[in-house]
């Protein structure tokens, strides 16, 4: 942002300090509210970082020939120095409150036995025919707290989640809902270290935190959706044909 500022205030100098006006001085405003904007963008969607960061440097080397050589060098410097640390910056790590296993603690009444309750050990591998989601938001990659250590998740948020033909397999556990659509609605939320599928049935997709989503839509389904769940809670599910089995 400051390199956008010092090319902008070159045309708009004194004549004797400037030196090259550069198609009308329209090529320095365009250039300097380019990197103004890239600057603000950085602030405001920090996922697209890499993309901003390198247009960030390329605007910033055309400006040394379109903008007073750069803003007298100075500007040009500001910028390429901005694009680096923008396109090596990684955002800040934020805890999860909480981590609840999806199905950590199951009942499982063995044959001619008391009641026992088995643990998933770890993250449950997800799979459906279709899955549907409205209000859905895209909270940044977070760090989630496990019993081998913290591990970097997706965190989505959303209204509803509508699963079709749903299969969840975590060690010694298998829960499936082999007919009719599983739906969980209010207050959803989901943490993921890998999430693939056709988006809206039609474009291939993988998100992982070293891949996080560049835009996510306030609704968006998947076909053929693949999901690594480490988190998922909702105020209600209603899952029509439940069937489990445990080793």
């Amino acid at each position: 942002m400051l390199s956008g500022v010092e090319i902008l205030w070159a045309p708009l100098a004194p004549l004797d300090v400037v030196l090259v006006q550069g198609l009308a001085g329209v090529a320095s405003l365009v250039i300097a509210a380019l990197l103004v904007a890239m600057g603000v963008l950085s602030w405001c969607q920090p996922h697209l970082r890499s993309v901003l960061g390198v247009v960030t440097v390329v605007l910033s080397l055309a400006s040394f020939l379109t903008s007073n050589l750069g803003g007298f060098l100075v500007g040009m410097v500001l910028g390429l120095v901005g694009g680096s640390l923008v396109f090596g910056w990684t955002p800040r790590v934020v805890s999860a409150a909480v981590l609840v296993l999806l199905a950590a603690a199951v009942a499982v009444p063995p044959v001619c036995a008391a009641p026992a309750v088995a643990t998933a050990a770890g993250p449950v591998a997800f799979s459906a025919a279709s899955m549907a989601m409205t209000g859905l938001a895209y909270g940044g990659v977070v760090e989630v707290p496990t019993a081998s250590g913290p591990v970097r998740a997706l965190r989505f948020t959303m209204d509803t989640l509508t699963i079709d033909r749903t299969r969840l397999v975590a060690p010694g556990l298998s829960l499936r809902n082999p007919r009719g659509a599983a739906t969980l609605t209010g207050g959803v939320e989901l943490y993921t270290t890998s999430i693939s599928g056709l988006l809206f049935g039609a474009i291939p997709v993988l998100f992982t935190p070293r891949l996080p989503p560049p835009f996510i839509p306030p609704s968006a389904r998947f076909t053929l959706a693949r999901a690594t769940i480490w988190f998922l809670r909702a105020d209600h599910a209603h899952l029509p044909t439940l069937r489990e089995a445990a080793t």
